[in-house]
């Protein structure tokens, strides 16, 4: 697990899904509207049950009623996530899970532990294509203004603004 801080946010990644965050830290989003930009790599479309259940539909975003125990807005793997008090109207300019190896670690990284072998161009060309889409996340979130926001696709991202929640969940993940 890595963790770190961009302006209001704490953050953590880690090998895990985001059913084992939920599992261990479901105040996370329990009492909370999720936004859900992405389920498996897509936009989710609420059947007809689930909009009687106060499911509904803005754009791509799918919103969740307030989540109450013990159930929890579906997940996948893929799958993008913005955690709010109340209801709010956004469009995500970029769903994030889609992109690969993306993540919230420093891309440096890449060329700290590369084999000799490596081709160097090639790692600075990715180091420099991740921290423009770090750039634009964190612009993203600065715009939308989540608590919290989740992606389980490459690795697991949680973001969160709530320092208790967060310092919860490092908790969690690591007993």
């Amino acid at each position: 697990m890595e963790t770190g801080e961009h302006g209001n946010y704490r953050w953590l990644t880690g090998d895990y899904s985001l059913g084992d965050l939920l599992e261990q830290c479901p105040e996370i989003v329990l009492g909370r509207y999720v936004a859900i930009t992405a389920f498996a790599g897509s936009p989710l479309t609420p059947t007809q049950g689930e909009r009687a259940l106060g499911w509904r539909q803005d754009g791509r975003v799918a919103w969740s009623p307030k989540v109450l125990p013990p159930s929890f807005p579906p997940y996948e793997g893929s799958d993008e996530w913005y955690v709010f008090h109340s209801p709010a109207s956004f469009e995500p300019r970029e769903i994030f899970v889609n992109l690969g190896k993306f993540g919230l670690h420093d891309p440096d990284y890449l060329l700290e532990n590369r084999e000799p072998t490596w081709d160097r161009g090639l790692l600075v060309a990715e180091i420099e294509r991740n921290q423009g889409i770090q750039e634009r996340f964190w612009s993203q979130l600065a715009l939308i203004q989540p608590e919290s926001y989740l992606a389980d696709g490459y690795e697991l991202i949680f973001a969160t603004s709530n320092q208790e929640l967060f310092t919860h969940a490092v908790a969690s993940i690591k007993s």
